[in-house]
């Protein structure tokens, strides 16, 4: 009976504590997304496409083993280095079916898009970007065959090219991009994500990034009230009235202090003094105990 007792007075304990923490979460998960939103609002120059895409962001995350955090960082990535926004989720599908299949993380679903942002910012396909695409384990043989296809040329012709280095003025970026895109949304990769959603990790991101939104969208009203509570409080601080109180705590303080005594280097003579006594007088009762206690 006691241990039943015990172990359902944890779970009472677990519960309580997990309710105590929601308000705190609540504000956490809108804060951080509220950031979100102020970067994409700035990089999609309109708060409307924003939303939008964080929409199709957060749905994507919701139903892939990839988290949200994660996703945003790689998009943020992606925009900067000059995608188009209706290229960025379609790529990143790719990427994370890719990346699903080899058993990767979302560190590789990172560098990946770092790798194909570099390459689409230089606007041309470089030996570096593909090696490390190929390090990710990314099968770049079914990313020459498509292209070749795409040019009329041998795979053999495409590697000849891209291996003298001639992938600026060989190899269109855009085309590689296709090539790549292709590669992880058919055959082998098409639904990888999928099937790693039904993984125990996988299910336990999808629990946490749904988990999340129901905090995000049910607790909105109270942050967004907390948020211009905040706000307002933060104008205060800089206003009139709260640099009269700083004053006012000030000339407090000063007329406390006011009849307090002077302080110069003189006032730690006596302290140092006595120190240095103390320190005489267990130098000479340690040495008495030597010579006379110890055997």
């Amino acid at each position: 009976g006691s241990m039943i007792g015990n172990i359902l007075t944890g779970v009472l304990r677990q519960v309580s504590s997990a309710l105590m923490s929601i308000p705190q979460m609540a504000i956490a998960v809108n804060a951080s997304f509220e950031q979100t939103r102020v970067a994409f609002k700035t990089l999609l120059e309109s708060g409307e496409k924003a939303d939008v895409f964080l929409k199709q962001l957060w749905d994507f995350a919701a139903t892939t083993p990839f988290e949200f955090p994660e996703l945003t960082q790689a998009a943020q990535r992606m925009k900067a280095f000059g995608f188009a926004t209706e290229e960025i989720l379609p790529l990143m599908e790719a990427v994370g079916n890719i990346t699903s299949a080899l058993g990767g993380s979302s560190e590789i679903v990172g560098r990946m898009t770092y790798n194909l942002g570099q390459m689409k910012a230089m606007g041309k396909v470089t030996g570096r970007e593909l090696r490390d695409l190929a390090m990710a384990g990314v099968n770049l043989g079914d990313v020459y065959e498509i292209i070749a296809k795409k040019m009329g040329k041998t795979t053999a012709e495409i590697k000849g090219i891209l291996s003298s280095g001639r992938g600026a003025s060989g190899i269109d970026i855009d085309i590689f991009l296709e090539a790549f895109k292709e590669v992880g949304t058919s055959g082998k990769f098409l639904g990888a994500m999928a099937e790693q959603a039904k993984t125990f990790n996988g299910a336990m991101s999808t629990i946490r990034d749904n988990a999340q939104g129901l905090v995000r969208n049910g607790f909105k009203p109270m942050f967004e009230w907390v948020s211009k509570l905040t706000y307002q409080f933060s104008l205060f601080m800089q206003g009139d009235q709260f640099a009269k109180l700083t004053a006012g705590v000030a000339g407090a303080m000063k007329q406390l202090t006011a009849g307090l005594p002077t302080i110069s280097g003189d006032t730690f003579a006596p302290l140092v003094e006595g120190a240095l006594k103390a320190i005489d007088v267990f130098t000479r009762l340690g040495l008495f105990i030597k010579d006379n206690l110890i055997p």
